[in-house]
């Protein structure tokens, strides 16, 4: 994809958690998550994360509303595979959070979010985003959103959490 930043380290042995974590406190500015076996790197972007920075208010005061917590793009959550990716932001029931076993919170989270929003930066590319949200649905996520303000459109898998009114559109159609 023109104008397309990422990096991809490929390693003869698997990266652990605590590498990976180092990997992130060593690049700053740096979205860092493991797909594949390999390292995979992209840079932040600061319009893209004033948009997010909106997804991430909305998904904390509707949650807070409904007893969900809201997670943002720091979060790195680990699939059933080891892959360990970081939505933009996502949801989960704060039931589901208090039931589940302490191992499943800590570090890089097992527990697959109730909702997960990907917003497209320019570095991102589309069908890798689409990979990453059909492999965010795949592992349990019962609605994933993908949001493309370049395009202006809103592309989802499963289905929305009934009251879940926030309106993926208006960010898809921000320009900043």
């Amino acid at each position: 994809m023109e104008g397309e930043v990422r990096a991809t380290v490929r390693t003869d042995t698997f990266i652990s958690d605590a590498e990976l974590y180092r990997i992130g406190e060593d690049n700053p500015g740096w979205n860092v998550e493991r797909i594949d076996g390999g390292v995979v790197m992209s840079p932040t972007n600061t319009r893209t994360d004033l948009i997010n920075m909106r997804i991430g208010a909305a998904l904390l005061d509707w949650g807070d509303r409904h007893d969900y917590l809201a997670l943002g793009s720091s979060a790195g959550l680990k699939l059933g595979n080891n892959d360990v990716l970081s939505p933009d932001g996502a949801l989960i029931a704060q039931e589901r959070w208090d039931a589940a076993p302490e191992e499943l919170r800590e570090g890089y989270s097992r527990l697959v979010p109730d909702v997960i929003v990907e917003l497209a930066s320019p570095s991102d590319s589309r069908s890798r985003l689409r990979d990453k949200c059909e492999r965010w649905h795949r592992d349990g996520a019962r609605f994933v959103i993908m949001i493309d303000p370049k395009d202006q459109t809103v592309e989802t898998w499963g289905t929305a959490l009934p009251g879940l009114d926030i309106d993926w559109a208006s960010f898809a159609r921000m320009r900043i």
